[in-house]
């Protein structure tokens, strides 16, 4: 299964911290992580899923902190896997960052998963992905 991280940062606006936070992710990841990451931002915040394991979340982590834009950062997979998407916040984020969510899960749900949504969320919580692993596994 591969890992979901959270990270919250400050909506970067000045010039020189987004090159230095830029150069920071080239230097840090070896892959397009673009394919990998989900994103929400407001005026003052950015919210950010990236689904990867290795230790490339924690080194991001670690250069977003010494840039001073690092408000949270937390291994999330529990919590992508058993969110209630049907929520308004989920809404809000690009069509193309619902999408690498949904693959995520598509790709890592299990029973347990859909059961503890259930006892979070209750029943009107449930995605059709979540119906279909219930049916699945009975």
């Amino acid at each position: 299964m591969n890992s979901a991280y959270f990270f919250e940062i400050k909506n970067v606006k000045d010039k020189i911290i987004e090159g230095e936070m830029e150069k920071a992710l080239c230097r840090i990841c070896k892959i397009d992580t673009y394919d990998y990451l989900a994103f929400f931002e407001d005026d003052e915040i950015e919210y950010v899923y990236l689904f990867l394991d290795d230790d490339i979340p924690h080194q991001i982590a670690v250069a977003l902190e010494e840039l001073n834009i690092l408000i949270n950062f937390r291994e999330a997979s529990n919590e992508v896997l058993t969110a209630n998407l049907n929520k308004p916040f989920w809404s809000n984020w690009e069509a193309e960052s619902q999408e690498k969510i949904h693959r995520y899960i598509e790709q890592n749900l299990s029973l347990d998963h859909v059961l503890d949504k259930i006892n979070l969320w209750g029943m009107d919580s449930l995605t059709e992905l979540d119906w279909l692993k219930l049916k699945s596994d009975h």
